[in-house]
């Protein structure tokens, strides 16, 4: 008897939007592509299902508030894509699937666990989009990937008013927070532990820094009156690392990832851990930088 394949379903995080993210998917399933745009645009009140098109302003989905619901709703297109190719059971298979999300990406997990439905995270993410904006409006702030850098180096070198944003992998780390800070903390991290390089991110807001408490308040306030239902499968949190079985816990774990860092690399771990090394990973999302992390995570 053949045994069943381990799988990892990981899911993207803001950056990964391009408009016609889902081209490809829309030529192939154009039924089910059509039915879940319907549902966002019903969702959302506007016509997301343009801006996401090949037609799509880019400039306009760049925009947090529009490109978080966006991702989300792309994910949802790969998980149906992935339903079709591989049978529903993937998404139910609680022994040998598990879902880790980046960021954002813990929402799309959420919709493919089946633990709050599609409408629900797309007005969520939207709010939530909203309100990381909002937090930081008139403010000085950034956000820089360093590299190559240890976690125990880059809490060293982390200045006052910075925060660790990201651990993506074991020598990717982005640091986010008041701008003054992350100047000087990236020029720790290459004068005295040994960085060689850093990359300032074109991003909206610094994420996962104690600047976001603001959107941190409003997004768990409007997750209060959220139905969360236990997920069909495990989704290992970014703040916990360990696999969230309950939606009340999930609920505050969601709410708790705007401020915390998202530590992707020991959520692959954590996968490992619970499912052996010999798994599959797939990226349900658009882009591959979620694939390339794992590559290089021990």
């Amino acid at each position: 008897m053949l045994m069943k394949r381990a799988t990892v379903i990981m899911f993207p995080g803001q950056g990964s939007q391009s408009p016609g993210m889902i081209k490809r998917l829309a030529e192939r399933h154009p039924k089910m592509v059509s039915e879940l745009l319907s549902r966002a645009d019903a969702a959302l009140g506007y016509s997301i299902s343009k801006l996401i098109s090949p037609e799509g302003d880019a400039d306009t989905l760049q925009m947090t508030e529009h490109a978080q619901p966006a991702l989300v709703l792309a994910s949802a297109v790969f998980c149906e894509a992935i339903r079709a190719e591989k049978g529903d059971g993937i998404f139910n298979d609680a022994e040998n699937t598990v879902l880790v999300g980046h960021s954002l990406g813990e929402f799309s997990a959420s919709v493919a666990a089946s633990s709050i439905m599609l409408e629900e995270a797309l007005v969520a993410t939207r709010l939530r989009g909203r309100a990381m904006q909002k937090a930081v409006e008139h403010k000085e702030w950034a956000m820089a990937a360093v590299f190559p850098l240890s976690l125990d180096s880059a809490n060293a070198c982390c200045a006052s008013g910075c925060s660790v944003a990201n651990v993506n992998s074991d020598t990717q780390i982005v640091f986010s927070g008041e701008r003054n800070a992350v100047e000087d903390t990236c020029h720790a991290a290459k004068s005295n532990f040994g960085a060689r390089r850093v990359h300032h991110l074109n991003v909206s807001a610094p994420f996962h820094s104690k600047m976001m408490s603001p959107a941190e308040r409003a997004l768990g306030e409007h997750l209060k009156h959220v139905d969360f239902r236990d997920p069909s499968v495990p989704i290992i949190s970014n703040v916990s690392c360990r696999p969230i079985a309950n939606g009340s816990e999930l609920r505050e774990l969601l709410t708790k990832a705007v401020t915390h860092p998202v530590l992707f690399s020991s959520c692959i771990r954590a996968a490992r851990d619970r499912l052996g090394d010999d798994v599959d990973f797939i990226e349900a999302g658009p882009g591959s930088v979620l694939g390339g992390l794992v590559r290089r995570i021990r």
